[in-house]
């Protein structure tokens, strides 16, 4: 998993790294990423750690959001809600 690799290299306790794998697994999902070598992947993954680390946000719904939304460079939103 590439989260774990690059948390490990970082000061997150245990409980903010599952989060964030948690976090990281759900947008995979979302965006249908199998593939865990796709470039991608890892831009996620420093997406989340970000959100976290700048944000202090603690529920891996929330940081998957915030992440996807930094991928994507806006908001997007439909009907007043995320449309992923």
């Amino acid at each position: 998993m590439t989260i774990c690799r690059q948390l490990q290299e970082l000061a997150f306790d245990a409980d903010d790294a599952e989060r964030m794998g948690a976090a990281y697994e759900q947008a995979l999902v979302l965006l249908k990423l199998k593939d865990r070598g796709d470039p991608l992947t890892e831009l996620i993954a420093n997406h989340i750690i970000e959100v976290v680390a700048q944000t202090g946000e603690r529920e891996p719904k929330t940081i998957c959001a915030l992440a996807l939304d930094r991928l994507y460079g806006t908001d997007r939103k439909l009907n007043g809600e995320r449309s992923y």
